[in-house]
């Protein structure tokens, strides 16, 4: 399976298409049918992360977070 080492940030082709690397992963993806890196359970961790550090600047406390992927 193609991994995102293969546009290590820094490179050529992630200063071509910054974020837009994630979409041509997701391209390859479908054209090789094979599983993304991203997945439903790292995107609700990553959303956890991020309100948790919003709940914990705002509160000015440690938030925890349960999540994992």
């Amino acid at each position: 399976p193609q991994t995102y080492e293969i546009f290590p940030v820094g490179s050529d082709r992630f200063a071509e298409l910054a974020r837009g690397v994630l979409i041509e992963h997701l391209a390859d993806c479908v054209r090789d049918g094979v599983q993304p890196i991203a997945s439903g359970r790292h995107a609700r961790h990553v959303l956890e992360v991020m309100l948790a550090a919003h709940q914990s600047a705002r509160e000015g406390r440690i938030i925890d977070v349960v999540t994992t992927f």
